[in-house]
């Protein structure tokens, strides 16, 4: 089955990337995020090819049905999506929610174009839909009203209906002459909007009712299991149809195919019964089921009858009368199943409030449409997400930010990451090795006041204390029986507050024993719990905000309650304090309230217009503003002296549960409930969006800029999709002209990118669309399917592109095998036009065992579409694994300007050091060396010659090379090289490199001609001292060089800076700084490494990434700082300290 995932959400996040020839091709960039809470609702769009989901996160996302992309997020609601509707031509989406609100909006932009406000009492908007001619907006609430909206003058009528019975387009006649309003439980009026006459049509106990497709009757359900059919233009009963059970309060359910000539009734007693409308006869009658269903309705096309509840669904075939299809899974209760327009396929909730698509005919899982969030690893292990027992707590854990900034404005610290606590150093802009030792989900952190540490709470009730100069775990305890909410530390950090789920406060002293503090209070709070705790200003009280609606205070010592602020409604979210008199309190009710910290009397407060949830809160004490997030997505910015709002902006796709203040108030942070941060410029008169930044998981991340650039780990980038109106091509599709690495340092340092017309539309439309297909074992051509793994019994398979579109702009395909660069194809020869599309035949090796082949296919503009995959399995004997080692290491150069200390070293020992460890990893290891002046070409490609003719594509190459590198320029582009021994000038011609110099497309051949589907290249190569200034601005293409090799060869790159000369040779060391880290590691003398564990190339990356700046600035006095890219598969290699 074919599992869309984004490590990102199915996060999202919207950036306005450029408006380019009108607002209505604007290209926006999607992260898919998919739903962070239950799916309630769908609706197929009328093509067939999308589809919406409703939310009880209050979003609406807009999906690719065929490709299972996120294509748009509609976000205008604050409370659980409860209907969805397109318009007839799929132009618009009308949508209800909890928030009583009734919303159209535009399809292909997500502008918003109706907002209806529905403020009955005690009730809520149940159901929407169009009128036929979608001249009204028909409203069913949870009770007994049909509100109807006059679109162009938005004029309303209130009707009555059934109670709790839905509305849908024939509520009204098509023609939209008639309606019906129930009078009471004896009768009901039909209503003649043109002649403004009203027939009184007697019945009792109405409940539901429609018209026909004709206009010809209206047929009435009673809550008594009987039906009348009414000739609308007499008011005369035609027909009556009743049950031969007989029940008071049931009511009769009834539905009329697509075409108007059948109707079919249903009770759970008798069973399912269909008639011609033309006669009112009975067709068919079907008994045999054993459940009662809560819904039964036609299949749009009317070819089948769907009946179903909260874990079963059933399809019966109208033309046969019998099952074609029965599904059972608990996971169908969050929405009722939908049908597409074609009748092919059929959408149903699964697990991790996803959604799954089964192929009807097929009768098999056909798609499922998820994204980042929808994963395992994201959700509370112990907490059943699909319990109704569970809303309260999922809400509240939706809502805690799980996040950290230290005081000295060096790390972010965050949770909800799995069970790790990934670290973000936002002096360096790189990220830190994850810190690993809980074992449940990671909710509460705090920074201590005054020392580099970290205190952090979980899911199980566990705290824990890092010290994060030595990496080390400090303390751990068991500080409650459920879930830690928040921690806080008083002003000294000698003592830590901790209040849980579990109704309790702990008081702890964290400071006279280090592993193990102790408890010096608690706070029973009985049947409450807190949200959000803290110290008052000099520490004297405990500050509680509850999840009920009272913010309290407590004397330390004592732990006896002082004093409440009362005067919210909801859930108290966030609250601070404005000098020592002052204390804020914001609530989901709505308000930010400021209270007198002394007498307890309210001093002013703050709304939003629309009563959306406060969720955070933080203040500006030079200016005296006060910024608050809330649950409609934006940040309200309030004058506390002038006591007036000054503005409020969009911020976020999801409600904004964090703020903070950083570089002396110029620059603000905030974070959704769909884990994306953003950082804003204060300095203009409005906020500017400075960049959004994103940790999916304690590898994947992301840092996007609003005009597009983007920087990220390899599967992060996989889940960014550019769209412009319905159409959606992943972002790797743009790589070169988007890229930027060390984006966050370009734009701390200042660095600003102008708009331009950068063309993407039309770049859209330029790329090629292509299906893949192959030669079975009859010598047909058979199409691709990617949820299918098929048996080979052949070492080659012959693959046929068929190109139906851009086959003018292809340049060359490339093809992986299970994700390793095996083939590069020119498009220019052999191409065949058969039928509607030319066609490109490609022989394809097959190795032992899994074969996951990759198609791409590059332009002459160097996009490149996204891939197309087919699965096969070549069932034959595969050899041992086994690990080549190529290392080069040049201390003497011909030319002896460039000569260096220790790079042959590096390379001895870095050989030396994989060999030992990897003794217990692969069954033999071949290593081969060159030093100093026998770093030639020549010598490098004789070498890996000879390893291709022993190496199987089950084995591991690595590649080491120690040595200069440099970039050069010629007619406006660069390129990077390994400098071999035998060049005498780095910057003099080119020629001169190109003739003995090893480029990044030879690397790229190296890698493609070895068959080893698993690679890492570690290049310690930098630029000579006398160059570095007059070339440090190309460190950026450098990188951007090398991402794209790593990318393009789907292999690992881990490289040196360049900005210094050769990796900051040590004499203390006896090695460069980069090779020393790594030595480290992989011989144990590390305090991250433990004996005899097994080291993978991603933890390897991720550890020099750490290390090299640590060690750089002890011995240079600077910070240098690596870099990996990792578009490859991560493996071991090798065991720690082994000998």
């Amino acid at each position: 089955m074919r599992i869309f995932t984004i490590l990102l959400t199915t996060f999202y996040l919207t950036l306005t990337v450029i408006s380019q020839e009108t607002a209505e091709t604007k290209i926006e960039t999607q992260i898919q995020k998919g739903h962070i809470q239950p799916v309630s609702t769908i609706a197929w769009h009328p093509s067939g090819d999308y589809f919406a989901s409703g939310s009880e996160d209050h979003s609406i996302l807009l999906w690719n049905g065929k490709t299972g992309k996120l294509i748009r997020q509609f976000n205008y609601h604050t409370g659980k999506i409860l209907g969805i509707h397109f318009s007839k031509d799929g132009t618009q989406l009308l949508s209800s929610a909890m928030d009583n609100r009734v919303i159209v909006q535009e399809v292909m932009t997500g502008k918003l174009l109706e907002e209806y406000e529905y403020d009955e009492v005690n009730v809520y908007p149940m159901d929407v839909a169009f009128s036929p001619n979608e001249s009204y907006i028909f409203i069913g609430d949870n009770r007994d009203n049909f509100e109807v909206i006059e679109r162009k003058t938005t004029k309303r009528n209130t009707l009555q209906k059934g109670f709790s019975a839905g509305v849908h387009s024939l509520s009204f006649s098509p023609d939209e002459r008639y309606s019906v309003n129930l009078v009471d439980y004896k009768s009901l009026e039909l209503i003649d909007g043109v002649e403004k006459d009203t027939t009184i049509l007697s019945f009792e106990k109405p409940n539901s009712y429609s018209f026909t497709a004709d206009a010809k009757y209206l047929i009435v359900g009673s809550r008594k299991l009987f039906l009348t059919i009414f000739d609308v233009e007499t008011g005369d009963s035609i027909q009556t149809i009743a049950s031969d059970y007989q029940c008071d309060g049931c009511n009769q359910k009834f539905d009329l195919s697509p075409d108007g000539k059948l109707l079919l009734m249903y009770n759970g007693n008798t069973g399912l019964t269909i008639y011609k409308t033309s006669n009112w006869k009975l067709v068919s009658s079907f008994d045999d089921l054993e459940e009662s269903y809560s819904e039964v309705r036609f299949s749009p096309s009317g070819k089948y009858v769907v009946l179903s509840k909260s874990n079963e669904v059933v399809l019966i075939d109208v033309k046969t009368n019998r099952k074609t299809l029965t599904l059972k899974d608990k996971f169908f209760e969050s929405f009722i199943p939908k049908i597409s327009p074609s009748g092919e396929y059929m959408l149903v909730g699964d697990e991790f409030f996803t959604i799954k698509s089964y192929d009807i005919n097929g009768k098999r899982p056909n798609e499922i449409y998820k994204g980042y969030f929808n994963q395992a690893e994201n959700m509370v292990k112990e907490v059943d997400y699909n319990s109704w027992y569970n809303q309260s707590i999922i809400n509240h854990i939706k809502l805690k930010p799980s996040i950290a900034i230290s005081p000295d404005e060096k790390w972010i610290a965050q949770g909800k990451k799995d069970s790790v606590i990934t670290l973000f150093n936002m002096e360096a802009g790189r990220f830190d090795l994850p810190l690993k030792a809980h074992n449940y989900q990671v909710i509460s952190l705090a920074f201590h006041p005054k020392k580099n540490e970290l205190a952090t709470g979980d899911a199980k009730g566990y705290i824990k204390i890092w010290d994060l100069d030595k990496r080390k775990l400090k303390s751990e305890f068991r500080g409650h029986l459920g879930m830690v909410f928040d921690i806080a530390y008083n002003s000294e950090g000698t003592e830590l507050l901790s209040a849980s789920w579990d109704a309790t406060i702990m008081h702890w002293d964290v400071e006279s024993n280090n592993e193990k503090p102790e408890n010096i209070g608690r706070i029973d709070l009985k049947n409450l719990s807190a949200f959000k705790i803290g110290f008052s200003p000099n520490d004297l009280y405990l500050t509680m905000g509850d999840v009920v609606d009272q913010t309290t205070l407590y004397e330390l010592d004592t732990k006896k309650e002082i004093k409440q602020f009362i005067g919210h409604s909801k859930t108290i979210s966030d609250f601070l304090f404005i000098g020592n008199d002052k204390i804020v309190t914001a609530s989901r009710d709505g308000y930010v309230k400021i209270w007198d910290f002394y007498s307890g009397m309210l001093v002013d407060k703050v709304s939003t217009k629309n009563k959306a949830g406060i969720l955070s809160v933080c203040y500006d004490k030079k200016n005296g503003l006060l910024y608050f997030g809330a649950a409609d997505r934006k940040i309200y910015v309030y004058n506390t002296k002038e006591k007036s709002l000054v503005h409020s902006f969009q911020a976020h796709q999801g409600g904004i549960i964090y703020l903070t203040l950083l570089d002396e108030g110029n620059t603000l942070v905030s974070k959704s409930t769909e884990g994306d941060m953003k950082f804003w410029d204060l300095k203009e008169e409005q906020p500017n969006e400075l960049f959004t930044y994103f940790q999916l998981n304690a590898k994947e991340w992301l840092i996007a800029q609003p005009d597009g650039y983007f920087d990220g780990s390899g599967e992060a980038m996989k889940q960014i999709n550019y769209v412009s109106g319905m159409k959606s091509l992943k972002v790797g599709t743009f790589f070169e002209k988007y890229y930027q690495p060390r984006l966050y340092n370009q734009l701390k340092n200042g660095q600003r990118f102008q708009e331009k017309d950068q063309g993407l539309n039309q770049f859209m439309d330029e790329v090629p669309n292509f299906d893949l297909h192959f030669t079975n074992f009859q010598g047909n051509y058979s199409m691709a399917e990617t949820d299918s793994i098929y048996q080979y019994n052949k070492s080659e398979v012959e693959l046929n592109l068929a190109f139906s579109s851009g086959l003018k702009m292809v340049d060359k395909v490339l093809i992986y095998n299970n994700g390793k660069l095996i083939q590069e194809e020119s498009i220019n020869e052999d191409v065949v036009f058969r039928g509607l599309s030319n066609e490109k035949k490609i022989s394809i090796p097959l190795y032992p065992k899994k074969n996951k082949i990759s198609v791409r296919v590059q332009t002459t503009k160097g996009l490149t579409t996204e891939e197309k995959t087919i699965n096969f399995y070549y069932d034959t004997l595969s050899g041992k694994t086994e690990l080549f080692i190529l290392s080069l290491g040049i201390n003497k150069y011909e030319n002896s300007r460039y000569n260096l200390n220790y790079a042959g070293n590096d390379a001895e020992a870095f050989s030396e050091r994989i060999q030992s460890g990897a003794k217990p990893l692969f069954h033999k290891v071949y290593d081969y060396a060159l030093k100093n002046k026998k770093v030639t070409k020549e010598n490098v490609l004789a070498i890996v010659k000879e390893i291709n003719q022993k190496m199987g594509p089950e084995d591991v190459f690595i590649f080491f090379y120690a040595g200069h590198g440099v970039m050069l320029q010629n007619e406006g582009k660069s390129s990077f090289y390994l400098v071999m021994s035998d060049v005498t000038n780095l910057y003099g011609e080119q020629s001169m490199m190109e003739e003995k110099g090893i480029s990044a497309r030879e690397i790229l051949d190296i890698s493609k001609s070895l068959s080893a589907q698993k690679q890492v290249f570690v290049l310690d190569a930098c630029q000579s001292g006398a160059a570095i200034k007059e070339l440090a601005i190309r460190g950026v293409e450098r990188e951007k060089t090398l991402a794209q090799l790593a990318r393009s060869s789907g292999t690992f790159f881990i490289t040196a800076s360049q900005d210094v000369e050769y990796a900051n040779e040590v004499g203390n060391l006896k090695h460069g700084i980069f090779t020393y880290a790594i030595l480290e590691l992989l011989s144990g003398n590390s305090d991250k490494a433990v004996k005899d564990e097994t080291v993978s190339i991603y933890e390897l990356k991720s550890y020099v990434e750490t290390r090299v700046p640590e060690l750089s600035k002890q011995y240079q006095g600077s910070s240098q700082y690596p870099t990996g890219y990792s578009f490859g598969s991560d493996f071991p290699i090798g065991v720690v300290g082994e000998d």
